[in-house]
């Protein structure tokens, strides 16, 4: 157990030293090798622990963090002026610093004044920037040094580091001759006595290791005021409101207003290009001067891979401009479903048409396999014809597209742009080939025509 809380003792000390807070920072272990090292706790070797749980603290630290990894001890015996720098400032991704720990063995002498000073002067070469030292350490000073002096006179030259000091296994009287260094610094001591003390002295004190102050948050944008209704119908009723809607090319054996939805039956190919196409609906009131958003929210039976929904703005079958989802079935080549934006202007077509769920290859073997697997993707669908300025888009969402965090995915088209766009809205359906030879069923629950708020 003491190796698995140690770890997570330290690691604590180095999330608090590279928060988000300290993007710039640079931090410095210094990592005692001391003989005092060889002896054991929880039937380990002191130094063993401390490789582990240095390991598993690295390994949770950012990557990109500036570190840097100084050992005393570690090269002979009675020996103070065994202190080396092993890996400089940002030399080395932390990970990277598990491999010299990895080698080290517990062999000498504890100089910690000097290790101190040693450390200051590293950090010294990066003025302005926020610097700590992370001291490990089973024992306190050895070499006739004063640690408690070598920090004062870090504090007294105006560098601005923070000495921050893990006390594994010391007791009372030795964590007072090396406190001082914490305390004079603005740092803080972590008492390791024990694992059980460890973590509950951790757990209180993390938080004020460093100075964690977040920078001064970027302000957040304007909310976005709230879009207001100009127009809205429901099809609540038996019937088209007269006074919203005028049906050209009327078929009434294949519409109908139920159960809040207008039913569309389709057989033939659609859309405003087709000036035979039946039911096409005509919004009588006219569309708001600015920016505006058309919203048709709807219900599809996929059944023959061709089915086809237009909402626009139309003048004749030559100019126009039109959002639609098509479908595309075909058993010898690949397989999708389009978002249209198209414009027409004197019968000059320009457009864009990006596909989602699209096959390759050969697709579906029969147009029941594919219709059966769009049927699977959830409904309602929401198709938009979105203007902006005079830059028109369409935007498309299945409400089964979500991402990982349950928001909708939009497919959403490069604009087609328009001086003078026309101002009639209509909406068709229809199919995208002639050859069916069958039926495409579409609900229309509601047509929403919002603005900007004010």
């Amino acid at each position: 157990m003491m190796v698995t809380r140690t770890a997570v003792a330290l690691a604590f000390v180095a999330s608090a030293l590279v928060s988000p807070a300290w993007a710039e920072s640079n931090v410095l272990f210094i990592f005692d090798a001391s003989g005092s090292m060889k002896k054991e706790i929880d039937g380990k070797r002191r130094i063993d622990v401390a490789k582990e749980a240095f390991g598993n603290t690295v390994l949770k630290m950012p990557q990109t963090a500036r570190t840097g990894l100084m050992v005393y001890g570690a090269q002979r015996a009675k020996d103070c002026s065994d202190i080396a720098l092993v890996s400089p400032i940002g030399s080395q991704k932390p990970a990277e610093l598990m491999v010299p720990i990895a080698q080290l063995e517990a062999k000498g002498e504890t100089p910690i004044a000097d290790a101190i000073r040693q450390g200051a002067e590293v950090l010294g070469q990066y003025p302005g920037a926020k610097n700590s030292i992370v001291l490990l350490t089973d024992g306190i000073e050895e070499c006739k040094g004063d640690p408690c002096a070598a920090a004062a006179a870090i504090r007294d030259k105006g560098i601005d580091l923070k000495i921050n000091i893990v006390g594994f296994t010391l007791d009372s009287e030795q964590r007072a001759a090396i406190e001082c260094m914490a305390k004079l610094t603005g740092g803080q001591y972590y008492d390791a006595a024990n694992s059980d003390a460890l973590v509950s002295a951790l757990t209180e004190v993390a938080q004020s290791a460093v100075e964690t102050s977040p920078p001064p948050a970027e302000p957040a944008p304007p909310a976005e005021k709230p879009r207001k209704v100009v127009f809205n119908d429901e099809f609540e009723g038996g019937d088209l409101v007269a006074d919203n809607w005028e049906m050209a090319n009327p078929n009434t054996d294949s519409y109908i207003v139920e159960k809040g939805s207008l039913l569309m039956l389709a057989q033939v190919p659609g859309g405003f290009v087709n000036p035979d196409a039946g039911n096409m609906l005509k919004l009588k009131q006219p569309l708001p001067g600015g920016d505006y958003t058309v919203t048709v929210k709807f219900k599809v039976v996929f059944a023959t891979g061709a089915e086809s929904l237009t909402v626009g703005l139309f003048d004749d079958q030559q100019n126009y401009i039109a959002a639609g989802l098509n479908a595309h079935y075909d058993r010898y080549g690949a397989d999708w479903i389009e978002v249209e934006m198209t414009k027409l202007s004197k019968g000059q077509a320009t457009g864009f048409k990006p596909r989602l769920f699209e096959t390759s290859g050969t697709g579906y073997d029969t147009s029941e396999s594919y219709a059966a697997d769009m049927n699977a993707v959830g409904q309602p669908i929401t198709l938009k014809l979105i203007k902006k300025e005079r830059e028109f888009r369409a935007a498309l969402n299945f409400e089964g597209q979500k991402d990982d965090k349950g928001e909708a995915v939009w497919t959403t088209t490069d604009p087609v742009s328009s001086l003078r766009s026309p101002k009639l809205l209509m909406l068709t359906t229809g199919q995208t080939r002639a050859d069916t030879g069958g039926e495409s069923s579409f609900f229309i629950d509601s047509v929403t025509i919002d603005v900007p708020g004010e």
